[in-house]
């Protein structure tokens, strides 16, 4: 709905690239903290500050009619490939 056209397998891939990369971070933080004998509490604290960084993240994107705009836009790199 919001992806330009002809960019739908780059952001799938992009999407699962992110996905892969960052989902052994906090098992592994949560490991070392449980390991050096951190109060399990603050394990669960620091599994939510996760969620505090993709909040703070999307409070940045613009509004939704605006990215729906934005997608509908002709495709730079698309037109950049076909004339270069």
């Amino acid at each position: 709905m919001i992806i330009p056209e002809g960019q739908e397998s780059e952001l799938a891939g992009f999407f699962l690239y992110c996905t892969q990369i960052l989902s052994w971070l906090p098992p592994l933080v949560f490991t070392f903290m449980n390991e050096a004998d951190i109060n399990l509490s603050w394990g669960g604290v620091h599994l939510n500050a996760y969620l505090l960084a993709g909040l703070i993240c999307f409070l940045f994107l613009p509004k939704w009619n605006i990215c729906r705009e934005i997608a509908k836009e002709e495709n730079k790199m698309k037109h950049e490939v076909e004339m270069g």
